[in-house]
């Protein structure tokens, strides 16, 4: 079989493929960037018109969404960032412990799989001011007493943070372990040899060799926490006012509760392009080098 005949071969095979991801993702994504260049109100369908760049001008001038991406960068940064490092010292623990599966491991993942509104609704019921497990516990030590954690500004947005890291770091800390227990072992019983001590085979053997996990992991994190609704939903509302809203809460409000769906569509495209930034961030920080050995 030649070149040309086998490159035609495997053009046919992606084919399928090809115009699927063209329906399920690229025509969607038209599609709000063309709603995102018109007036829409949804209880308003026959009063559609075509306004340009005008939605994408009205929200940067909002400082409601000004206030939102705030809350999205430390909602995302914050919560990713726990969450990194927490699941980092949980595999090491799990590593250091053995250097196989460890059925404690499939127990710890179960907050993983757990429905988001569930996560949402238990962390709700704990931190209720009145009967809330883990408001107990923290007004016995002397912390947030007389303080409604989720109907306070200074709290709110917090409190989901730590639904999400609770839910989230078994996830990380599965990733790591998981490429922790493929990493070849002769540059660490090389480093043992040299007399290397444990933090430094940490920082130059291990971490460098695990960039390719880390990147898929993070990339993954970092586009769930943009991206977060269902728990702000359960838990805060957004609220108390606008103190948790984030990018995607507001642009659900705009476009299910007060209908603009034009300009609902030009804020979701707007968070689109802000998650690829954050990609691309993250891509070219962590950007495996073929010397890493």
């Amino acid at each position: 079989m030649s070149v040309l005949k086998k490159n035609s071969y495997y053009i046919k095979l992606m084919i399928p493929g090809t115009i699927f991801l063209i329906i399920v993702i690229l025509a969607p994504i038209i599609s709000t960037f063309v709603m995102s260049l018109q007036s829409y109100n949804f209880t308003r369908p026959s009063a559609k018109s075509w306004i340009g760049l005008k939605n994408y001008a009205d929200i940067f001038t909002d400082s409601l969404f000004w206030e939102s991406i705030w809350h999205t960068v430390v909602y995302t940064v914050v919560a990713v960032a726990s969450e990194f490092f927490l699941g980092l010292l949980i595999a090491l623990l799990f590593y250091r412990i053995s250097k196989e599966n460890s059925p404690l491991m499939s127990l710890f993942i179960l907050p993983s799989v757990i429905s988001p509104v569930v996560v949402g609704l238990i962390f709700r019921y704990m931190l209720n001011t009145e009967f809330g497990y883990f408001t107990y516990l923290l007004n016995k030590v002397g912390l947030f007493k007389n303080i409604a954690l989720l109907g306070n500004v200074k709290t709110a947005l917090g409190s989901v943070i730590a639904a999400d890291i609770w839910q989230w770091t078994p996830f990380l800390a599965l990733m790591l372990l998981s490429g922790m227990i493929t990493l070849p072992q002769e540059p660490f019983e090389a480093a043992k040899v040299d007399g290397a001590s444990q933090l430094d085979t940490l920082i130059h053997i291990m971490l460098p060799l695990l960039k390719p996990v880390i990147r898929v992991s993070l990339m993954l994190r970092i586009a769930d926490a943009v991206k977060e609704f269902d728990k702000l939903f359960v838990m805060t509302e957004g609220g108390p006012g606008t103190a948790s809203e984030t990018l995607n809460y507001l642009s659900y409000r705009i476009n299910f509760r007060y209908f603009q769906m034009g300009r609902g569509s030009a804020l979701v495209f707007i968070i689109l392009i802000f998650i690829i930034l954050l990609s691309i961030v993250v891509l070219r920080t962590l950007s495996v080098k073929e010397d890493i050995y």
